[in-house]
């Protein structure tokens, strides 16, 4: 049932990620750096999107250590 919902709430995420980045290349729509803010865009989400899956399946709530060290956020 985890990885179903796992795998469920990764397919919204997506949907979300790509209409957000794309809001963003559309605000830029007379520039030419629009493409480099997309691609910041979903570099940024990206990178929260992994910390946020490490967070909520890869720690635990005790001292025990994570399956896997923390992914960089910069």
């Amino acid at each position: 049932d985890t990885v179903k919902a796992i795998k469920l709430s990764q397919q919204a995420w997506e949907v979300y990620e790509n209409s957000n980045c794309q809001a963003v290349y559309n605000s830029w729509n007379t520039g030419s750096i629009r493409g480099l803010m997309a691609i910041n865009c979903h570099t940024r989400m990206t990178k929260q999107r992994t910390h946020e899956l490490w967070l909520n399946y890869l720690t635990y709530m005790d001292s025990t250590p994570p399956v896997l060290p923390e992914p960089i956020r910069d």
